[in-house]
């Protein structure tokens, strides 16, 4: 009876880290969650946006439904990894009967889609498809999963202006330059939540740790030197 409860609706046993709290409880109109590796990074992000497409948020107050929200990854490949993990946080019930999710293919459509019975919409879009892919659209909410380049991220500011709408950054920072995205945060435009991998970030509000520290003294053996600092603390260089 558990197990059916969970998979109808899982978010009703989500419990946070400290880290994605923060991110979770912030109201600030653009919020950066950055991190080391496996710190739960898009779990706390696809949540935030899971929420905001319902209308009901347990951390904060957000716009009432329908919404439109999109979820913009790097590429397609990453885009079936972050689709099967929102699959699995999706209440059943909420999403529409039409809604149809194929493991290792994702959500149904050319643009996959999560469409739900209270009218909000989830479009998950990559950074691949250009800057062009993304113009002419009025959303609400963006989260967008690790390092965007600068004129994909310009070109989000502008969809959710008209709406007042709201953007989240989940991210190890890593990949592209981000000197931009720093001078952002630097100028108090973009909230900084920055968290390097710990035992005490990696344990839920009453539960047990996900990681020991001898998995995270493990995981720095095995990175490039050189990009420890990033990989496992969140730093920006």
């Amino acid at each position: 009876t558990l197990a059916r409860r969970a998979h109808a609706d899982p978010l009703a046993y989500f419990r946070p880290t400290p880290p994605q709290l923060a991110f979770l409880s912030s109201n600030h109109p653009i919020r950066l969650l950055r991190a080391g590796n496996q710190l739960g990074k898009t779990w706390a992000g696809l949540a935030d946006c899971i929420y905001r497409c319902l209308g009901s948020h347990p951390y904060t107050l957000v716009k009432a439904a329908p919404i439109e929200a999109w979820v913009v990854v790097v590429s397609w490949e990453q885009s079936l990894s972050v689709q099967a993990k929102l699959w699995q946080l999706l209440p059943k019930d909420s999403i529409d009967p039409d809604c149809e999710y194929t493991p290792g293919r994702g959500f149904r459509g050319r643009t996959p889609v999560v469409r739900f019975r209270n009218g909000s919409v989830l479009r998950i879009r990559t950074v691949n498809q250009g800057a062009l892919a993304l113009a002419g659209s009025t959303i609400d909410y963006v989260l967008i999963d690790e390092p965007p380049p600068e004129e994909i991220w310009s070109e989000l500011a502008a969809r959710v202006l008209r709406q007042r709408g709201r953007i989240a950054i989940t991210l190890t920072p890593i990949g592209l330059p981000l000197g931009w995205l720093k001078k952002l945060v630097e100028e108090q435009v973009v909230q900084d939540l920055h968290f390097p991998l710990t035992v005490e970030n990696t344990t839920p509000i009453g539960g047990r740790p996900l990681l020991t520290r001898e998995d995270i003294e493990k995981l720095e053996g095995q990175v490039l030197p050189q990009e420890r600092a990033q990989r496992i603390h969140g730093e920006w260089d």
